[in-house]
């Protein structure tokens, strides 16, 4: 098998993120390879990377309203004061 030789072929990456490289400067998918949209990403990928970060920021914000952290929040308070 023949190596590609390219701006990539040095760096002392994965073969993974190679592709994903070579991928992103052809205006290309990393994922899948289709045509980009924004970032890096089709359409397809874009939305569902678009919807984890959604549902992240909801538990985390849900997570930081919890009685817990409120409560170790306010003892840190009170020690700093």
């Amino acid at each position: 098998m023949k190596k590609i030789l390219d701006q990539f072929a040095h760096l002392d990456v994965s073969r993974q993120r190679k592709y994903q490289l070579r991928q992103a400067a052809q205006h290309k998918c990393m994922i899948c390879g289709k045509p980009e949209v924004m970032k890096a990403l089709c359409e397809k990928h874009y939305k569902r990377a678009l919807d984890y970060e959604r549902k992240r920021m909801i538990i985390t914000k849900f997570l930081k309203n919890t009685k817990f952290n409120r409560l170790m929040l306010m003892k840190k308070v009170n020690k700093t004061a």
